[in-house]
């Protein structure tokens, strides 16, 4: 159980540094003409991430909810 503990925040930090990433490579975008498929990837990358992040937190309420509904 320990990793669903930790898993939240992991998520949180994951999807901090792709966004972290993502705005550099906007930079750059702007500044050099950069790469248009890292950006691509970068921004599936923090979509991916952010769908994991909410996905875990509706999964732990989920857990939460049937053990308080299965003591009723």
């Amino acid at each position: 159980m320990k990793f669903f503990s930790d898993l939240s925040r992991q998520l949180l930090h994951t999807g901090s540094k792709v966004q972290r990433d993502l705005d550099a490579s906007i930079k750059d975008a702007i500044e050099l003409e950069g790469d248009a498929e890292q950006f691509y990837k970068l921004l599936e990358h923090l979509f991916f991430t952010d769908l994991a992040f909410h996905e875990q937190g509706r999964a732990n309420h989920m857990m939460v909810k049937t053990t308080f509904d299965s003591f009723q």
